[in-house]
């Protein structure tokens, strides 16, 4: 029994953990637009989506105003037309793309790292993308340094 109530402590706190996780995600197919359309441009504005680009805001922005568009005068994606609703749901799949795509990239990652010169580990924290952006930004220096030392190398013969 003490078990079975362990377990399902514990998964239920996983489940609730994985949706806090979950990026906003449009459906216009079973909710109305407008509330929808207000959360997006707050989410796209908010820390929980700080890696989202200017350019991919923009892009969000734009499809956000094409669904506007086809949905006038507070019709339903029920209202229209196929050829309508192929749109709508093209623009929506862009949106929810760029939104799960920013919301992983803006997840805060810790890691301990050893400062040069020093012994204690250092509790480190930034967004998943910073992370990604220095190491392939060291990377790249290592490459530099290793080609320049090969070019060198040749030389001195």
């Amino acid at each position: 029994m003490r078990i079975s109530k362990f377990l399902f402590i514990a998964l239920f706190s996983i489940s609730a953990a994985a949706s806090a996780e979950e990026a906003l995600k449009l459906d216009l197919v079973n909710q109305a637009f407008a509330p929808q359309k207000v959360a997006v441009i707050k989410a796209i504005g908010s820390d929980e989506y700080s890696e989202i680009t200017n350019e991919k805001r923009e892009v969000v922005t734009k499809a956000l105003d094409n669904i506007s568009g086809l949905l006038v005068e507070d019709a339903s994606f029920a209202t229209l037309d196929a050829g309508q609703r192929e749109q709508v749901l093209q623009y929506q799949k862009l949106i929810n793309n760029e939104l799960k795509k920013a919301k992983n990239d803006s997840r805060i990652v810790c890691s301990s790292e050893s400062k040069t010169g020093s012994n204690f580990p250092v509790k480190v924290c930034r967004t998943l993308a910073a992370q990604k952006r220095q190491r392939a930004e060291t990377q790249a220096g290592l490459e530099a340094v290793s080609r320049s030392v090969r070019n060198n190398s040749g030389k001195a013969n």
